[in-house]
């Protein structure tokens, strides 16, 4: 099921539709809406999906936060940008890690939008990044315009 429009029950606003992303999502509205009607049965109900639902999202945020830049994934980006696996203090492997962890921090903020540090993190990385580039860029025009057109960026 991926996503669907519901009419709620509210008698004060009968035209308001309501997006609903997640089974889950649809089951613990409709608990609360038959819990206006049917007061003596859903209590007990409700706390059930609710606990479930609780950890269903548990399960996902763990799940989901395993770790996406191990060692073997930095080794791999200081090799292709850096001199070699262990060059990690160069710029262009530096502002290459820095693009990936964007990338990664960008897609996390398409997700959860008032995540707010994470938010002040991604901006923080997108400055280091920057002064690196300002860096080589004024050190080695040819380095920069390499590193740039390697990773994409505009610029």
């Amino acid at each position: 099921m991926c996503c669907m429009e519901i009419y709620p029950l509210r008698p004060y606003n009968p035209g308001r539709k309501i997006k609903i992303k997640q089974l889950s999502d649809f089951f613990s509205f409709f608990i609360f809406h038959f819990s206006l009607f049917y007061r003596n049965f859903a209590p007990a109900f409700a706390k059930q999906c609710r606990r479930e639902v609780l950890f269903d999202k548990q399960v996902q945020h763990i799940t989901h936060n395993i770790m996406y830049l191990d060692s073997a994934k930095k080794e791999e980006i200081f090799e292709k940008f850096g001199q070699g696996k262990t060059d990690t203090g160069s710029a262009e492997s530096q502002i290459a890690l820095f693009t990936h962890r964007i990338s990664h921090l960008t897609e996390h903020m398409k997700q959860n939008r008032k995540d707010h540090s994470t938010e002040r993190a991604l901006t923080g990385l997108v400055g280091k990044r920057r002064a690196l580039l300002n860096y080589l860029k004024a050190r080695d025009i040819t380095r920069y315009r390499a590193i740039v057109k390697a990773l994409g960026l505009r610029k």
